[in-house]
């Protein structure tokens, strides 16, 4: 839905022919409830008359475009678009064109007239393209930049005779901004003199006040990392999910972002944020978003939270690869304005990605550079508690969890869990045990082993399952998620 609609060319054409507006509206509320009564007939004659009244309107569209000094659209639209593709522009400028396919680029400037500016950072997101084939490498998986030689004359020390480059920035803090200067522009970045005073406000803030750059660490807590059983191979961590929105919630600014490497993380922290999250002000406007690294490329926001997601098994290309890791992790990092927080399991990282690789650079960065807090730690100190959020809460005493889960679980109808056969047979799981396996429930439990319910009413009807990422997790009622993690002290 585009928020102001009045200001495209559709709309703008459209308010020339006043009536005509009028009765593409009349017909549009109409198809809607035709939609609804399944009235097939009647459907496709209100189709076929907005079908005409589209036309007509596209017809009046190309006089706008026309006369207009200024017009904003899309490569994918000025492809098929002809009031955009057969008119003739002075200048073209592509804007965030490292993410632009090379023939798009091409295209775009076979439409201006006398000049095309090319604006966007190859040391940021390339373009996307799945197929191998060596045609898509060349072409595809490349960005302009490369293209033109301009990537080979910089990372060689030399001038390019298209290049203006950026000398100056003015969004990050300088303790952020200090770690894709060394590491992604070889030093060419220099801070604006008021740039640390214009974000102080949000260094000041909630979570960790006075610190623009932080890790929250994960390790020393027995948790996994899924991987979606379909080719997309995407992962999530409802653990390291948790943990980021306890942090987001902390703050009291308006444009906090959570940035993932992973599509179904992605999906994940929007379903929790949905349920969550603490909404301000005008309650149809979170502050919070929450999305991949591609989806925030151009944007920027007062506080970025990085899910690495990663802690078990093979970690994935997303922050392993050297090709694949140091575009997304720049720009992830070079979002934020005033805060930066890293969530990790850093033991996991140090121990399987290789420290030449980017996600290892920022660890070590941020060692150095910023402030290291345990999630562990931060429980004791109650910094997760400073949350305005009812509705995630943590606990760590094993008798507190053990009460209030038991108190759970006797008013449950419902009840699905995975549990790892250790977790069933320590002294809280036994205990919760014996609540489960009453007659009164509608059970489901995976487990990694049966033995430990053997003699048990449900014995039988465990659904055996190799992977469990969490000592337990439990659904009761459809409305409430119980995640335990077991600390693992070395």
């Amino acid at each position: 839905m585009i928020k102001h609609r009045d200001l495209t060319s559709f709309y703008l054409a459209a308010k020339k022919r006043p009536e005509l507006l009028q009765r593409y509206e009349q017909l549009r509320s109409e198809r809607e409830k035709l939609r609804k009564s399944g009235r097939q007939k009647e459907l496709a004659r209100v189709e076929k008359e907005l079908s005409y009244c589209r036309q007509e309107i596209r017809a009046l569209e190309r006089l706008v475009l026309g006369g207009a000094k200024a017009v904003g659209t899309t490569l994918s639209k000025s492809v098929v678009d002809e009031a955009v593709f057969l008119s003739r522009w002075d200048t073209v400028i592509v804007d965030e064109v490292s993410m632009a396919y090379i023939p798009h680029v091409v295209f775009a400037a076979s439409l201006a007239a006398r000049r095309i500016v090319l604006i966007g950072d190859f040391r940021q997101l390339a373009p996307i393209a799945m197929a191998t084939n060596p045609l898509v490498q060349k072409w595809l998986k490349r960005d302009i930049f490369e293209k033109a030689g301009i990537v080979e004359a910089v990372d060689s020390g030399k001038d390019h005779p298209c290049l203006a480059s950026l000398t100056v920035q003015h969004r990050m803090h300088p303790r952020i901004s200090g770690f894709p200067n060394i590491r992604f522009y070889g030093g060419r970045l220099d801070d604006a003199p008021d740039v640390a005073n214009n974000v102080d406000s949000i260094v000041n803030d909630e979570p960790f006040p006075g610190e623009p750059l932080a890790m929250f660490d994960l390790s020393g807590l027995d948790i996994g990392s899924c991987i979606q059983p379909n080719k997309s191979g995407s992962r999530f961590n409802l653990f390291s999910a948790f943990a980021s929105i306890s942090l987001a919630s902390m703050s009291g600014k308006n444009n906090v972002a959570i940035i993932t490497p992973y599509v179904a993380q992605g999906r994940l922290l929007k379903a929790l944020i949905s349920d969550l999250f603490p909404f301000k002000g005008d309650s149809s406007t979170p502050k919070c978003r929450a999305s991949t690294v591609h989806k925030f490329q151009g944007s920027q926001s007062d506080l970025v939270i990085f899910d690495t997601v990663d802690s078990s098994g093979r970690p994935g290309t997303l922050v392993s690869s050297i090709n694949e890791s140091s575009r997304l992790i720049n720009v992830a990092v070079t979002r934020a304005r005033g805060k930066f927080i890293l969530v990790c399991k850093r033991s996991y990282l140090e121990d399987r990605v290789s420290r030449n690789m980017p996600i290892r650079w920022l660890i070590q960065y941020i060692k150095e550079k910023g402030k290291h807090y345990r999630l562990l730690n931060a429980l004791n100190l109650e910094l997760t508690g400073q949350s305005a959020n009812d509705y995630l809460v943590w606990l760590e005493n094993e008798i507190e969890i053990s009460s209030k889960l038991k108190e759970e679980i006797k008013k449950a109808k419902i009840i699905m869990g995975e549990f790892r056969s250790d977790w069933l047979t320590s002294e809280i799981g036994q205990a919760i045990l014996e609540d489960l396996i009453k007659p009164d429930k509608k059970l489901v439990i995976k487990s990694n082993s049966a033995s430990p319910l053997r003699g048990t009413s449900i014995e039988k009807n465990v659904i055996i399952k190799n992977f469990i990422p969490y000592s337990a997790l439990l659904l009761i009622n459809n409305k409430v998620i119980w995640c335990c993690a077991q600390v693992r002290r070395k």
